[in-house]
C-alpha cells in the first residue's frame, strides 16, 4: 500500500505509534526462511547478470520457441491423394459397394498392389 493510501486512513500520530511499537526483528516463518550469504553467490544469484545479459537470454528464449514453432509448421506432411474421375461398368461398381462401407479403400489397396 502506498504511503499516500495509509495517509487517508491514519493519523501521522497513529502511523508514528505503530513504528515505534513495531519489534526491532523480524519473526522468523519457516515457509520462508532468510537468505543466507552463500544464496547470493555467483553461481547461485541472478545479480551478476547485467540488464544486457538479461535481455539476451530473453531474445534467446523467444528465437527458441519462434525456431520450434516454425520447425512445427514446416513438418512433412502425408502426401494427398489426387482425385480423378474414372469410368467403371455399372456391375463391377455394385461388386465393390456390395461389400459394405470402405469399398473406396478397398479398390485403392487392389488397385496399389503390386
Amino acid at each position: 500500500m502506498k504511503r499516500a493510501d495509509i495517509a487517508n486512513f491514519f493519523t501521522k500520530a497513529e502511523l508514528d505509534a505503530a513504528v515505534a511499537a513495531a519489534p526491532e526483528t523480524v519473526a522468523y516463518d519457516p515457509d520462508c526462511p532468510p537468505t543466507r550469504e552463500e544464496d547470493w553467490t555467483p553461481d547461485k544469484a541472478i545479480l551478476h547478470l547485467g540488464l544486457d545479459d538479461l535481455r539476451a537470454q530473453r531474445a534467446a528464449r523467444r528465437a527458441a520457441r519462434e525456431a520450434a514453432a516454425k520447425a512445427a509448421q514446416e513438418k512433412p506432411k502425408k502426401p494427398r491423394a489426387i482425385q480423378i474421375a474414372l469410368r467403371i461398368p455399372p456391375d463391377v461398381l455394385a461388386r465393390w459397394k456390395a461389400g459394405g462401407p470402405g469399398w473406396q479403400t478397398r479398390m485403392v489397396q487392389r488397385l496399389s498392389a503390386p
